[in-house]
């Protein structure tokens, strides 16, 4: 299985003076990102646009905050496709940082919740990713082939947190090979693989439980149970269309 990316996400309380108290985040934020954009956004625009954008140092991670929200998104490289361990010693490294400032400098000491999504692609298959999806999960009946083939399905933990699981057929391609007029796009020999995207959240809690605020100890369960699904529940879920939380 290759980790492909991962979107880390706290939703928050509206924020007041977001850009005159990221400046005194500069020194944190310094010993991972570099220098700071802030966007040109007129201060009546919907709160969910981002306000301020970073990239990593070394160029993996963005950072994006808004007036409500964080988002942290992650591509990983060769040295961490197959190793979800790395992926998530990297991702509590930063957001260690992340947290740090949200806790000291912008005072946001809790959250309306948290998630995280991890997009990855299932490519040791020895067999048609569209038949072993309608087989095992759908047990579609149809004399006409699918070509493409997109499922997903919501569990709720705990009476706590949402598990969604998204999972459909993946082509990969080389490019385009162009033909005289017209061009046409080469697939990769075996090229067709299962993209699995794992979203983990507590936002059924701030749905459905009156006055429900999240924190860091919310964001672990997060991490743990994507964990404990992405090491030892998704190849069952995928081959055999079985899942026990």
């Amino acid at each position: 299985m290759i980790i492909k990316n991962t979107t880390f996400s706290i939703l928050y309380p509206r924020m007041l003076n977001l850009r005159k108290k990221i400046v005194d985040c500069e020194d944190v934020l310094s010993t991972s990102f570099l220098p700071y954009n802030i966007l040109p956004i007129p201060d009546d625009a919907p709160e969910e646009i981002p306000r301020i954008t970073m990239t990593t140092k070394n160029g993996h991670s963005n950072l994006q905050l808004s007036l409500n929200s964080l988002i942290f998104r992650t591509n990983y490289d060769e040295n961490f496709y197959n190793n979800w361990d790395a992926c998530t010693g990297y991702l509590r490294e930063k957001i260690e940082i992340i947290n740090s400032i949200l806790y000291d400098t912008l005072k946001q000491d809790q959250f309306l919740f948290t998630g995280l999504s991890t997009e990855m692609i299932f490519d040791n298959l020895n067999e048609d990713p569209i038949g072993l999806i309608s087989k095992k999960l759908i047990n579609i009946k149809s004399n006409v082939k699918p070509f493409d083939l997109n499922c997903k399905v919501t569990f709720v933990y705990k009476d706590c947190y949402y598990i969604n699981i998204t999972i459909m057929n993946a082509r990969l391609y080389e490019g385009v090979l162009a033909l005289g007029d017209t061009s046409l796009a080469k697939l990769k020999e075996k090229s067709h693989n299962i993209a699995i995207i794992l979203d983990v959240n507590d936002r059924y809690s701030f749905n459905y439980k009156e006055g429900y605020t999240s924190d860091n100890s919310k964001m672990e369960i997060v991490f743990d149970i994507a964990t404990d699904i992405i090491n030892n529940k998704m190849e069952n879920f995928i081959m055999e269309g079985v899942f026990h939380l």
